[in-house]
Formats: structure tokens, C-alpha cells, sequence
């Protein structure tokens, strides 16, 4: 399958879906959406595991995100996310240890290319703080971040707005120790056609690597 129209066509998908995100909406326009964003998303995550594989040396595998919302806990009853999100993570990856992956996302407002991840399991998170509290761990992954941010990358404020329980508030790397998560995103713009996304996307994702290595080491950290 061509993927050269396939971030712009499901862009434009997103940007309809969020001015109409209804149920009778969506059912006329399934086929649009199997077409322009399902179908080509599957190609693209096969085409990037493989192309992972070779980048980070870790058999990978890909989870689509389901377009569907969940509503039994939201006062939003909108029934449709207005984006795809792909994830990237080593194969067999246990939950409880999970480290941290790739992510691809393709929003009304962008396209995301980032490596971390969303929410730390307890244990690793215990992990996390622990690497980052020691001088060399936590400094090389500071200058890794800081690095990243001067060619564009951002991040989203840390979860918690103090260090933890016996934590000096006034330890060095405090910013990243009020974190229950680390991801660290570059966004593209949505609306220009890319002639190899695969292709586009590896770049970025060679750029991200530090972050992934880094991370990747607390699956092995007592």
C-alpha cells in the first residue's frame, strides 16, 4: 500500500471527525476511516516494527489505539477520539515492568513522534527514582532531555507538584523526580504530505533513541 498521502488523509479524517463526533456521523463515514486511517495505520506499524527492530535491537511490536472513547467515568460523552495513537514496545514487554516504548500520533493539531512513556507501573516507577537520584544517572538524562528540547522537543509537566516523601525538594534533578511518566515528544505539522512516513518517522525516532536506551535499562535495574 502507497502511504504518501496517509498522515494527510487521516488528518483530514480527524479534523471532520472532531466537527461531527457523533455515532451516525461515523457510521457514514466508516469507510473512510477503514480506508484512509485503519487500513494503512496496520501497514505503517508493520513496516516500523521491523525498521525499530533494526534501530534498537529489540524484537518490537505495535498496539493501535482504539478510536472508541471510554465513557463509563466521563462527563464527555463524545464517543469517538479525534486521533490515531500507535505505540511501540519491546515484544512481551511484562506490564509490570514496563519501561517504555515509541509512540506515533497523528491529532487535529499535529503529528507526534515521541519515546518514553505514559504512565510508570509502580515498580518500575520505584526504579525510575532510584536512577535518577543517583549523580551520573540522573545528569545524563537531564543533558539527554535538555539536548532535545534545543532541537524542538517538549514535554508535559511533571504529575506531581512536590518531590516525593523523603525527597530534599532541593535535589538537583527535582524536576524529574515529581514525575510519574517520561515521554519526550517532537510534533510535526499534520498538513504536509511525506512521500515515506516510515522513513520520516525512523529519523525522528533515531533522535529519541538516548531516551529509549536510557529507559530501557531499568527492565535490568535492581
Amino acid at each position: 500500500m502507497d502511504l504518501t498521502h496517509f498522515i494527510t488523509d487521516a488528518h483530514a479524517f480527524f479534523v471532520d471527525l472532531a466537527a461531527h463526533n457523533e455515532r451516525e456521523w461515523f457510521k457514514a463515514n466508516s469507510d473512510r476511516y477503514e480506508r484512509l486511517v485503519r487500513e494503512p495505520g496496520i501497514i505503517f506499524s508493520a513496516a516500523l516494527c521491523t525498521e525499530l527492530e533494526k534501530l534498537t535491537g529489540h524484537s518490537m511490536e505495535a498496539k493501535i489505539f482504539r478510536i472508541h472513547r471510554d465513557l463509563r467515568f466521563s462527563k464527555d460523552k463524545r464517543p469517538y477520539k479525534t486521533y490515531q495513537h500507535i505505540g511501540f514496545s519491546p515484544a512481551g514487554q511484562a506490564n509490570d515492568n514496563h519501561c517504555g516504548g515509541f509512540l506515533f500520533g497523528i491529532e487535529t493539531e499535529r503529528v507526534v513522534i515521541g519515546a518514553g512513556t505514559i504512565a510508570f507501573p509502580p515498580e518500575t516507577l520505584k526504579k525510575f527514582r532510584s536512577m535518577v537520584a543517583r549523580e551520573e544517572e540522573g545528569t545524563e538524562l537531564e543533558t539527554m532531555i535538555s539536548q532535545l528540547q534545543q532541537k524542538g522537543a517538549r514535554m508535559e509537566e511533571p504529575e506531581l507538584k512536590r518531590v516525593p516523601r523523603g525527597v530534599d525538594p532541593r535535589h538537583p534533578h527535582a524536576e524529574l523526580l515529581r514525575r510519574k511518566s517520561l515521554a519526550v515528544l517532537l510534533d510535526l505539522a499534520p498538513d504536509q504530505e511525506v512521500d515515506d512516513p516510515v522513513s520520516l518517522y525512523l529519523e525522528k525516532a533515531s533522535l529519541l533513541l538516548p531516551i529509549y536506551q536510557w529507559l530501557h535499562r531499568l527492565s535490568s535495574t535492581e
